[in-house]
């Protein structure tokens, strides 16, 4: 069923709405969602189902295409992340990149100064970065390229809380089990692209974990 559509060309302000989430019962997530005490694991384990399904169904739409330069031919306007291959190859992309790790470091340093704890372990990789980087290469990482969201933070999910019981089933041994948890849809979709799904999960999970104070319960649940 299609709810609305409006195209006129300028890529601005076309639009075309398939389901009315809020009549679904999907509502945006707040901060004190994100919080463990108040079923913030449920949150982060509903984003990232969702994100699976996405990144699953991409891996093997690529799959029937051969790979990433079908899913190009078959979108021509989709943009292509840069690969670790690209950078390896090039000694301007080696240059610039080694001219400016260091930089981009500090600028994240003193635009949020509560990433230090991740900066200063990253600081310690720029004499290692090429080394880092090809053995990500030889890992075959590059087969996790797929369809990308491009910005999955919480707040571009709606979620819905489930409660299913099975009172009614036959099976004597449902009856007594109930279901409880979220259920999400990701949202604004215009910075999709094909590449490397660790972008997604870094733009997923990390507001989960700063919110939490980084709690290490969360990072292992």
């Amino acid at each position: 069923e299609v709810i609305y559509c409006y195209y006129s060309g300028d890529e601005v302000h076309d639009a075309f709405v398939i389901e009315n989430l809020v009549d679904s019962g999907f509502l945006t997530c707040t901060t004190k969602d994100l919080h463990v005490d108040n079923n913030g694991r449920d949150y982060i384990k509903s984003t990232l189902e969702t994100l699976s399904q996405l990144h699953g169904t991409g891996l093997q739409f690529k799959k029937s295409l051969n790979g990433n330069k079908g899913v190009l031919e078959r979108f021509p306007k989709i943009e292509e992340q840069i690969q670790i291959k690209d950078i390896l190859k090039n000694q301007e992309s080696r240059n610039f990149l080694r001219k400016h790790f260091c930089a981009f470091i500090r600028y994240l340093e003193e635009t949020d100064p509560e990433l230090k704890n991740i900066t200063s372990y990253m600081k310690k990789m720029e004499s290692y970065l090429f080394k880092i980087l090809k053995v990500l290469e030889d890992s075959g990482v590059r087969h996790l390229n797929t369809l990308c969201h491009g910005d999955a933070k919480p707040n571009n999910f709606m979620f819905r809380k489930i409660d299913i019981d099975f009172d009614d089933d036959d099976d004597e041994e449902l009856k007594d089990l109930k279901c409880e948890g979220v259920e999400s849809m990701l949202i604004d979709w215009q910075g999709g692209f094909l590449g490397s799904l660790c972008n997604d999960l870094m733009w997923c999970m990390f507001p989960f974990f700063e919110v939490n104070s980084h709690d290490k319960e969360l990072y292992e649940f």
